[in-house]
């Protein structure tokens, strides 16, 4: 069976330069390889221009799409694609990405917001649990020292 979409979670790096593809579902060759891993100010990363700015959007016919359609021109397979960010208190914490070589049906759009709130939410306290697991280690090597 001939898997037609591709789904993408890139979270943003510790220096806010880069997001790193974490988690990916789908057709592979929907997307190069090379992409994943994305330097924002890239000017000549396709994705890196997709990826830019914090609004979501949702495009299900990218060649009549003047935004996109230069970008998505020499994969004529993508037909629509989804760009979701994640933010929590105003700061990007990553994207999800989408790419069909059909358009988005309501039901995949609907569930769109609850599952990309949920994801912003792990990543938030992974984030606080990695930080708070550097404090303890720092603590413990401060108490043997001292």
């Amino acid at each position: 069976m001939l898997i037609d979409f591709f789904a993408g979670i890139w979270i943003l790096d510790k220096t806010r330069q880069k997001l790193v593809l974490r988690a990916q579902a789908g057709a592979r060759n929907l997307l190069d390889e090379w992409q994943h891993r994305i330097k924002l100010k890239d000017p000549l990363n396709k994705l890196a221009m997709i990826v830019r700015g914090k609004e979501a959007i949702i495009v299900n016919y990218v060649h009549s799409d003047s935004r996109f359609e230069k970008i998505f021109r020499q994969n004529n397979r993508v037909v629509s694609f989804i760009r979701y960010p994640l933010i929590m208190d105003d700061r990007l914490l990553g994207l999800l990405l989408f790419f069909d070589t059909k358009p988005f049906d309501y039901i995949t759009l609907s569930y769109l917001k609850p599952v990309a709130d949920l994801i912003e939410i792990a990543v938030h306290n992974d984030r606080h649990l990695r930080d708070d697991e550097k404090r303890t280690k720092e603590l413990i090597r401060a108490n043997k020292a001292g």
